[in-house]
């Protein structure tokens, strides 16, 4: 684990910042939890919210994001790392421009 988290190094990924691994009592299942800084927003929510108002996205903000997520994603392929899981909850907004991809928040 620590040798993937050093190699994740990218401005438009989120940072691990720690993690802990235990063996589930009950089940006897290996539980890897990973920690990392916590977004003010994610596409989900930022969507549904201006739906729900009757607004849009601007294409503008759209192309910023998605060119976010795309240049994220050329890195994990250079890293040999698939993401498996990429869904609108795991593409986070921390401030206004800036766009970072998550995994399982």
């Amino acid at each position: 684990m620590s040798e993937l988290r050093n190699n994740m190094d990218h401005p438009n990924i989120i940072n691990m910042v720690g993690y802990t691994q235990y063996i589930d009592l009950f089940t006897s299942e290996h539980i890897l939890q990973i920690y990392m800084r916590y977004p003010i927003n994610d596409l989900d929510n930022l969507t549904y919210f201006n739906y729900s108002q009757g607004y849009t996205v601007s294409s503008n903000i759209m192309l910023r994001i998605l060119s976010s997520i795309i240049n994220a994603l050329c890195y994990l392929q250079s890293q040999e790392v698939c993401h498996g899981n990429l869904n609108p909850k795991m593409i986070c907004m921390f401030d206004e421009d800036t766009w970072q991809l998550a995994d399982n928040m």
